[in-house]
C-alpha cells in the first residue's frame, strides 16, 4: 500500500472527478473533527455520490487498483486464509489465490494504519505473497457473509470444502501474541518498557541506541531518557539538508540531546502516532494524541502534539508523570507577606482567585499546591481541566473535550448543578468562561483559575478586553497572582562571586522599594555586593542548576483597586497602587531569593524582563 501523497490527497482528487463538492468536504472535515474520525470514513457517512466511484478514485490517491466484489462468490478454502475474526476485524477478505499463490486481498478502509499494520504482519510472519486492492465496503460485507455458509459455497463452485488452514487458524493467535508487533486498535503500552529495559541516564547511552536499534526501541528509549532526566518536553525536529534534531526541555531550558538519521524520521514519526491513535497517513494538519506508559513504578502521561513544517512533521511529547506527586504551598517558592496573603485567599469562602502567566510558568501547580491544602471531607471541590495533569484523591476532577462541545463555559454550567463548595477551571479563555467564573463566585462559590497576561495588575485589562463589565470583576475578584519558574542553583557546585557593578545599581534600586518585612532571613547582605552563580557538577549534569521554583507577586484587589476597575484604570495605574499597599513585584521576588542563595539574577532577568 502506498502512502498518501503530500501533493495529491483524497480531497483534491474527489472534487477533480466531481465526486463530491468543497462543501461536501466541508462538511466531512467537520464531522471527522467532532468525532476524531477519519476524513473518508466521514465522506462515506454523508451518503452522497456513487460508492464504486469513490472507492476507486480513493484507490488512486493510495496506489491500490480497485477489485469489484459485488456478487462474486469466494471458495471457502480461499476465504478461509483469512479467519472470519480477521476479516471482520480489519475490514479485509482474501478473495483470490493466483497460479503462483499470491493472495488477493480487499482492504475496505486502506486508511487505518490499523489495517496496514495486520496486513503486513501477517504477510510477513506468515512468508505469504500479498497483493491488496480497494473494495466498497458494500462488496466486503457481501464476501463476508460467505463465512456463514461454506457449504453452499462450495457446492456452488464444485469445490470441497477444504479445512481451515493453519494460518487461518494461527493468524489472530500471532497476532495477539505478539504485543510488540499486534495490530490492534489497542496498543499494549507496557511492551514500550520492556523494549528498554536497561536504565538511561546519560546521552551517550542514549546515542547507543539511536545508532544500533530500529524505531519501536528509538522511541521507547527517548520517552525513558526523557523521564530519568526529569524533562518536561521532548522535540523531535526536521531541520533542512540534516538530521533530525532531539531536544529535551529541562527546568524550562531546550537543551539538544541527540540526533536521529533524516531517513529515519517519517518512521519515527509514524511510530509515535500509532501509540497516540493519531493518523500516520495525514502530514497536512496538525494532530493531538496522548500515550500512557509505566516506566518501573512510574506511571507517565505522554500529550503528543505533530505540527506540518516545511521540512517534515514535528512532534512534541510532554511528559506528565503521574507518580511524581503533588507538591505542597511551602514548596512552591511563596515568601513573606505574599505566603501569608496566599493562605488567607484560599480560605475566603467565596470570590475568585486568578493564577496568570505564560505558558510553562507553573500556574497549573500552584492551583493544585492550593487545592490539596484545603481538599478536606467536608468541602465538595470540582474541577475542569484541559488536561488533568494530576489526580487528587476526593477531589472530582473533569477533564474538557471541545471536539464533542464539553468547554469550560459548558462544563462551568453543569458544575454549578453539582453542589460544589470550590470550583477549578483550568484556564478563562473567553468571555462566556469568564462571566460563568462570575457568576459562580457571587453566588456564593471559591473559585480558582488562570489567565494568561504578563503580570498580576494586567489580569484586570484583560477580563475587560474579553468583555466582562468592570464591576462584577470588581464584586467578584478578590486575589491575582502573578509567577514565573526560575531554576535554582544547585548546592553542590554555586560559587560566590562579586555583583558587576550594573547589576548591583539594578538591584539596589529595587530593593530600596521592598517593604521590610520581605528583607528578613536573607543569606547575604546587598551591601555586600555578594551574589552566587552557577558552576556545574556531576550532580546538576553540568548545568550548574537543579530543579525550578516561582518568583511571585500577589495583588489582593482592595477598594481602591476595585475603584480603579471600575474606573477601567490601565494596568500600570493598578500595579502602582498595589504596591503603595505593600505588594512586591516578580522582580523584587527574584532579587530576595538571589540574596538568599537560591537563584541568579541572570535568571530572574531571563523570566521577568519583558
Amino acid at each position: 500500500m502506498a502512502n498518501q501523497s503530500l501533493t495529491q490527497n483524497v480531497s483534491d482528487v474527489l472534487i477533480s472527478k466531481g465526486i463530491v463538492t468543497p462543501s461536501d468536504i466541508t462538511k466531512a472535515q467537520q464531522i471527522a473533527g467532532e468525532n476524531k474520525a477519519y476524513l473518508e470514513d466521514a465522506i462515506f457517512s454523508l451518503g452522497i455520490g456513487r460508492e464504486e466511484d469513490m472507492v476507486k478514485a480513493i484507490g488512486e490517491v493510495y496506489g491500490l487498483p480497485y477489485a469489484s466484489l459485488s456478487g462474486k462468490k469466494v471458495p471457502f478454502v480461499v476465504l478461509s486464509k483469512f479467519p472470519e475474526d480477521v476479516a471482520i476485524k480489519y475490514n479485509m477478505v482474501v478473495f483470490e489465490i493466483t497460479d503462483d499463490q499470491t493472495l488477493k486481498v480487499g482492504l475496505a478502509r486502506p486508511w487505518d494504519p490499523v489495517t496496514k499494520k495486520a496486513l503486513d504482519f501477517i504477510s510477513k510472519g506468515n512468508h505469504l505473497n500479498i497483493e491488496p486492492y480497494i473494495v466498497s465496503v458494500k462488496g466486503l460485507n457481501e464476501i463476508i457473509e460467505q463465512y456463514k455458509s461454506p457449504i453452499m459455497v462450495e457446492k456452488e463452485t464444485g469445490m470441497e470444502t477444504a479445512p481451515k488452514a493453519d494460518l487461518a487458524s494461527g493468524i489472530l493467535k500471532k497476532i495477539e501474541k505478539k504485543p510488540e508487533e499486534k495490530a490492534t486498535d489497542e496498543v499494549d503500552f507496557s511492551r514500550i518498557a520492556e523494549l528498554v529495559k536497561e536504565d538511561l541516564k546519560t546521552k551517550e547511552q542514549l546515542e547507543e541506541i539511536i545508532k544500533n536499534s530500529a524505531v519501536p526501541r528509538i522511541v521507547a528509549a527517548l520517552i525513558k531518557y526523557g523521564v530519568a532526566i526529569k524533562a518536561s518536553d521532548i522535540h523531535i525536529e526536521p531541520l533542512e539538508g540534516a538530521d533530525t534534531r532531539i531536544r529535551y526541555r529541562i527546568d524550562g531550558i531546550l537543551n539538544q540531546v541527540a540526533t536521529i538519521a533524516r531517513k529515519d524520521h517519517a518512521a519515527l514519526v509514524s511510530r509515535i502516532k500509532i501509540l497516540a491513535k493519531l493518523k500516520i497517513d495525514e502530514q497536512r494538519v496538525p494532530q493531538d494524541g496522548r500515550i500512557d506508559v509505566v516506566f518501573g513504578k512510574k506511571e507517565i502521561d505522554l500529550r503528543i502534539s505533530t505540527f506540518p513544517t516545511i521540512n517534515g512533521e514535528k512532534v512534541v511529547m510532554r511528559i506528565l508523570d503521574k507518580s511524581g506527586g503533588l507538591i505542597t504551598i511551602e514548596d512552591l517558592g511563596l515568601t513573606g507577606k505574599s505566603y501569608d496573603n496566599f493562605l488567607e485567599a484560599i480560605q475566603i469562602p467565596h470570590g475568585i482567585l486568578l493564577v496568570t502567566g505564560p505558558t510553562g510558568s507553573g500556574k497549573s501547580t500552584t492551583l493544585y499546591a492550593a487545592i490539596s491544602r484545603i481538599n478536606k471531607e467536608g468541602v465538595n471541590i470540582v474541577t475542569l481541566e484541559d488536561p488533568v495533569e494530576y489526580q487528587m484523591v476526593g477531589v472530582n476532577q473533569s477533564q474538557v473535550k471541545p471536539y464533542i462541545g464539553y468547554t469550560f463555559a459548558n462544563g462551568l454550567r453543569s458544575i454549578l448543578r453539582q453542589d460544589p463548595n470550590i470550583i477549578m477551571v483550568g484556564e478563562i479563555r473567553d468571555r462566556e468562561t469568564a462571566e460563568m467564573a462570575i457568576q459562580s463566585a457571587l453566588t456564593g462559590h471559591l473559585v480558582f483559575s488562570t489567565l494568561h497576561t504578563n503580570d498580576a495588575a494586567g489580569a484586570i485589562p484583560r477580563l475587560i478586553d474579553m468583555g466582562v463589565e468592570p464591576f462584577l470583576i470588581a464584586s467578584s475578584l478578590h486575589t491575582i497572582v502573578g509567577q514565573r519558574l526560575v531554576r535554582k542553583l544547585c548546592p553542590d557546585c554555586k560559587k560566590l562571586v562579586e555583583i558587576p557593578a550594573a547589576v548591583y545599581d539594578d538591584m539596589k534600586e529595587e530593593y530600596d522599594k521592598i517593604p521590610e518585612h520581605y528583607r528578613q532571613g536573607l543569606e547575604l547582605k546587598i551591601e555586600d555586593k555578594k551574589m552566587y552563580e552557577s558552576v556545574g557538577c556531576a550532580n546538576c549534569g553540568g548545568g550548574g542548576y537543579k530543579g525550578r521554583f516561582g518568583v511571585y507577586e500577589l495583588l489582593r484587589v482592595s477598594e481602591e483597586i476595585q475603584r480603579l476597575c471600575i474606573a477601567r484604570a490601565s494596568a500600570t495605574d493598578i500595579l502602582n497602587q498595589g504596591l503603595k499597599e505593600g505588594m512586591i513585584t516578580m522582580k523584587q521576588d527574584g532579587i530576595i531569593k538571589v540574596l538568599k542563595g537560591m537563584t541568579t539574577m541572570e535568571e530572574v532577568y531571563r523570566v521577568t524582563t519583558l
